[in-house]
């Protein structure tokens, strides 16, 4: 391969790097990982914000997309989703028992459509238990795995 090939192939890979990185998911510092999702919601979770605490307990952001603002992508044996870029949104604290099953809400922010701050609440619920085979459980089952 001549150079002249060479190089305009790389400048080619370049150009599309440079055009990709932008748009990267992770622009907003998070790292949204999926992990679950119900008739209502597309739930996420931050990989970057997990922190083990004492007494086996785990902190974690997560993000609960309403169903109606994704667009399913029908591949075989997938369950993923094209999320717009502009699409109502909450993010909350979660704190997690992993020993107890329990979790409990530290902080809450919701969204609109155009990134603006509809509710906002910092104050903890309380633990509530974690349902068997729920979305909260898959959660626990991936956060409880990781240790400091």
């Amino acid at each position: 391969m001549d150079k002249r090939r060479f190089f305009s192939k790389f400048y080619f890979v370049l150009l599309i790097c440079l055009l990709i990185l932008p748009c990267s998911k992770y622009a907003d510092g998070a790292r949204w990982v999926f992990y679950g999702a119900s008739q209502v919601e597309i739930n996420y979770y931050d990989a970057d914000s997990v922190t083990p605490l004492p007494n086996n307990i785990i902190r974690v952001w997560v993000k609960h997309i309403p169903q109606d603002a994704a667009i399913p992508l029908k591949l075989p044996n997938a369950f993923l989703f094209n999320i717009p870029e502009n699409c109502p949104h909450s993010i909350a604290l979660y704190e997690i028992n992993c020993t107890n099953s329990t979790f409990d809400v530290l902080a809450l922010t919701e969204y609109n459509d155009k990134g603006e701050v509809t509710y906002s609440e910092a104050s903890p619920i309380g633990y509530t238990n974690i349902a068997p085979d729920s979305v909260g459980n898959s959660l626990k089952k991936i956060v409880c795995q990781i240790k400091d």
